[in-house]
């Protein structure tokens, strides 16, 4: 898929609304809920323009099963949604967080491209959920664990081409040697999942990047 840069796109304008309502069920736990509503004005995203091959006055040379595209004002969109969020302090050591959100997006004027409004906007799941848990041995060592979940999304505006959902776990742990000296050590991907991060007109798919491990000196002077 080739997209074209467009040197006449605008700024994109963002109003929005949250609010959030925290209760403290006791002394070791809590639980919130937010709604959110934003409305947004001239955002970018990658309209495809054409899905026929051959010569394009706007990409150049387009092969079989690929597309011209080019970034786009989207004259009006909203996203609107809910979040909940749970925290609990197990014991010393252990405390345990839950967080889910679900939303859903709509693209209420296109000028451009009519054709789309009604639509999701492009890689924003319906629905997601985290869990995770977390452990502090002392001042010096500790470590978390979280497990993450996400629904379909769209790739494209007109909303054909269907990205399946997933899940995956993440690590990290952190020794503290003093105050101003730290070591940390993060994992993505624990399990190295084949997660689909996209799909091509062509229908080929992408793979998001597998087990990823970052290792990380803290140093505060």
């Amino acid at each position: 898929d080739i997209i074209e840069a467009n040197p006449e796109l605008t700024n994109e304008h963002l109003i929005g609304l949250d609010v959030t309502f925290t209760a403290q069920l006791d002394e070791l736990s809590d639980f919130s809920v937010a709604a959110f509503f934003y409305e947004a004005k001239d955002l970018v995203a990658n309209a495809v323009i054409s899905t026929e091959s051959g010569f394009n006055p706007l990409c150049g040379f387009v092969p079989g099963g690929g597309s011209c595209g080019q970034r786009l004002n989207i004259d009006q969109s909203e996203v609107a949604g809910l979040e909940l969020a749970y925290f609990r302090q197990l014991n010393d050591e252990w405390s345990l967080s839950l967080d889910y959100v679900l939303s859903g997006t709509r693209i209420k004027e296109f000028s451009t491209l009519p054709s789309v409004e009604g639509n999701d906007l492009p890689q924003t799941p319906k629905s997601r959920a985290s869990a995770r848990i977390d452990y502090r041995l002392d001042e010096q060592l500790s470590f978390w664990i979280r497990g993450r979940a996400w629904s379909h999304t769209f790739e494209d505006l007109s909303n054909q081409r269907r990205v399946g959902g997933g899940h995956q776990f993440d690590f990290a742990a952190r020794f503290a040697f003093d105050e101003r000296t730290a070591l940390s050590l993060r994992i993505d991907n624990l399990t190295d999942r084949q997660i689909q991060s996209g799909l091509a007109t062509s229908g080929l798919i992408a793979i998001a990047p597998g087990r990823s491990a970052w290792l990380a000196w803290d140093q505060a002077f």
